[in-house]
């Protein structure tokens, strides 16, 4: 079956449409695709890929802390795309992008928020797919250079695990956005078994870590 693809892929912008295969709702899932190079006029099977984890948070400030589910999201081989983008300020934005995110393939949604912390609770409003809410630290520094942290990021973890009943977001530890990553691979995981295998062999290795630190006894 034939079907118009857009060069999402960088370097794939020679490839202008190819067969692939299709979702019972026509919906491109992954899989091996033949493109047709418009400049090379030659079929060519490669693998297509769709983003399955969108990272939202609401201010560029928190790129360090949320780089962090997205590295470890690489690393599980999981494709990934990061949108900074604010619930209050850019709601219409938002509301676009979540739509964009669902047409593309995204199956989980990892948002990070601090102070009141709606922007997890937001996108789940917007959406059916899960949403794993990761509680921000917010940190400021005043004309004088003083610090301050405020409630040091339980406001918002408060904030995103009281969310009303029916529209529920998942919630890890403050800042802790590499186990927000964690908990979507295994979401991912119910579905692609090679995702599957690369988690148990992910434990595994922490058995045996566990088993070289002590674990099979040590003399005190």
């Amino acid at each position: 079956m034939r079907c118009l693809l857009q060069s999402r892929i960088r370097s794939r912008k020679a490839f202008s449409f190819g067969i692939g295969k299709e979702g019972c709702d026509g919906a491109l899932v992954p899989g091996f695709v033949i493109y047709f190079s418009s400049v090379a006029k030659i079929p060519v099977l490669c693998y297509f890929l769709l983003m399955k984890v969108a990272i939202f948070f609401g201010s560029k400030s928190d790129t360090d802390t949320m780089k962090k589910a997205a590295d470890l999201l690489r690393e599980f081989g999981i494709e990934n795309q990061a949108y900074i983008l604010s619930a209050h300020r850019s709601g219409d934005l938002l509301r676009q992008t979540i739509s964009k995110i669902e047409n593309d393939g995204c199956e989980v949604i990892i948002a990070g928020a601090g102070l009141a912390a709606h922007l997890p609770g937001v996108i789940a409003s917007m959406t059916v797919l899960p949403v794993i809410g990761v509680p921000l630290e917010c940190r400021s520094i005043d004309a004088k250079g003083r610090s301050s942290n405020g409630l040091a990021g339980v406001d918002a973890l408060y904030s995103i695990v009281q969310m009303p009943s029916q529209i529920p977001v998942a919630c890890v530890g403050i800042n802790n956005a590499a186990n927000a990553a964690y908990l979507a691979v295994e979401i991912l995981a119910v579905k692609y078994k090679e995702l599957s295998d690369k988690l148990k062999a992910f434990r595994q290795e922490l058995q045996n870590k566990a088993k070289e630190n002590g674990g099979l006894g040590v003399e005190l």
